[in-house]
């Protein structure tokens, strides 16, 4: 049996997904991943300046 709508077969045993079907959903997941990526770094990111701008304040103190 050869579906072509986009609902998820994947977990029925013997069916055959469609294969653009099953590339836009892999598409879909790559780009969710790289967005959770991206969102990730610029966290990242802004911790380091906050971190960054705490030693500042520190070494204002010591001095």
């Amino acid at each position: 049996m050869l579906l072509t709508t986009p609902f998820s077969y994947t977990n029925l045993p013997g069916v055959i997904i469609h294969p653009g079907v099953e590339q836009s959903s892999t598409a879909e997941e790559i780009n969710r991943n790289i967005t959770n990526i991206r969102d990730v770094a610029n966290e990242t990111q802004n911790s380091f300046e906050r971190v960054q701008h705490a030693v500042e304040q520190q070494k204002r103190l010591v001095e």
